[in-house]
């Protein structure tokens, strides 16, 4: 008997530690700087923390979308801050539409959400893409969720999520490696926004940028449902699964709660819409950015209301064609804007969120970063896109033939695993 109570005693004791340090931030106890305020434990379950977390915060704006936004746009930003008591990021890494479509649900049981950013990326749309909720290979999130498709509370949520925060392992674990490390100059951590702070002043030479040029190609051609060969779809044809149906239903559910959007296409490096072109998929993403904007447009109408405001960021622009040094000996310490090819540093995502808030810009750099897209200068927004590529592809000749090279070295070689 006495050894049952003091077992007892030792697993309440671990159950408080847990709740007390709240290492996924599930249940928002104790927030004091210096013990628990960092959450650098989200990483070990980023889907399921954010879950958790962004709950307890009850934000009322929040920003959807992959790892760009998750560590692109900081909800400390001023343009965002004056216009939102309480933004959070609630980005994660990976997303495709659909995961985005049920997080937004997540949090609109959970909060009196009234603004959404939508940040949008090409690769989130391929109905072909494994990660999708049809294919069920990789994780999409849903076991953290609050509410089903249908947008209804799930009766054993709380007590199905609670247990495993407070009485496991990993819990612990997690809990002990929070107190460990409460500095905000650790790379990367987590702010109680929700953001994936990383330390910016850091330098990437070329060599990682082309080796994410190769890497995307097979982003970019997903592998549809372990079959041979390679495609990029909106639709599935197998499945009749649709990814332009989940971002239309996102835009309803907005409406439909009266929540203010701003649709963003996220800003890439020029080497990744080098390598968009070098597989032949450059009609296809142009042919995207028109579907978001004509469905955007048509869900406006159906609700007799105006179209939310659409940011095309994704073009040849200084901002996003800095040329990449080949060795750190090369850089002349102008502040690099780009991880590596797909992820873009905070102080980018800035003028991003400066831009679709209206704010002034922070320099004359920045003044025509981002293109409101209408559906009556669509055609002309594209062919200026396709403009700014050729003058590109002149100025940067030896790094946009370097790209080139990589990306169809990789499509090579899928297509030769086809053959297989």
């Amino acid at each position: 008997m006495a050894i049952a109570s003091y077992a007892l005693v030792i697993l309440l004791s671990i159950g408080m530690f847990n709740g007390v340090v709240d290492p996924f931030g599930r249940f928002g106890w104790v927030h004091i700087d210096g013990f628990n305020q960092l959450k650098p434990a989200f990483d070990r379950n980023p889907l399921m923390s954010k879950a958790f977390h962004s709950a307890v915060q009850n934000p009322d704006a929040v920003v959807i979308g992959t790892s760009r936004a998750n560590q692109g746009y900081n909800p400390r930003n001023a343009a965002w801050q004056a216009v939102a008591e309480h933004p959070y990021n609630l980005g994660t890494p990976a997303a495709d539409i659909y995961r985005m479509k049920r997080y937004f649900q997540h949090i609109l049981a959970q909060s009196e959400v009234k603004q959404l950013i939508l940040a949008l990326d090409f690769r989130s749309f391929n109905a072909y893409d494994q990660s999708f909720s049809n294919n069920q290979i990789i994780d999409t999130g849903e076991q953290y969720l609050s509410v089903n498709e249908k947008g209804d509370f799930k009766p054993s949520y709380r007590v199905s999520q609670v247990m495993p925060s407070l009485f496991s392992k990993d819990a612990l674990l997690a809990s002990l490696y929070t107190l460990k490390n409460q500095s905000d100059t650790l790379n990367p951590t987590y702010l109680a926004n929700g953001f994936k702070y990383r330390e910016p002043q850091t330098f990437a030479p070329r060599r990682r940028f082309l080796n994410g040029a190769g890497r995307s190609v097979d982003v970019y051609l997903a592998r549809p449902n372990r079959r041979r060969e390679f495609s990029y779809s909106f639709v599935n044809e197998k499945t009749g699964y649709s990814t332009l149906e989940d971002y239309r239903q996102i835009l309803q559910i907005a409406y439909e709660n009266d929540i203010d959007v701003r649709i963003v296409i996220n800003p890439s490096h020029a080497y990744l819409l080098e390598v968009i072109h070098a597989i032949d998929r450059w009609e296809t993403f142009e042919n995207w950015k028109r579907s978001l904007v004509a469905l955007n447009l048509e869900v406006a109408e159906t609700k007799n209301a105006d179209p939310f405001p659409i940011w095309d960021f994704c073009t040849y622009h200084p901002l996003t064609t800095q040329s990449i040094p080949e060795k750190r000996k090369q850089w002349d310490q102008t502040p690099q804007l780009f991880w590596e090819i797909t992820h873009f540093k905070p102080q980018l995502g800035d003028r991003v969120l400066q831009t679709i808030f209206k704010s002034s810009p922070q320099d004359a750099e920045s003044q025509d970063f981002g293109i409101q897209l209408q559906p009556e200068t669509m055609e002309n927004h594209l062919q200026m896109v396709r403009d700014r590529r050729t003058e590109y592809v002149r100025t940067h000749p030896l790094e946009a033939t370097q790209v080139k090279r990589r990306a169809t070295r990789s499509l090579k070689k899928l297509r030769e695993s086809e053959r297989d």
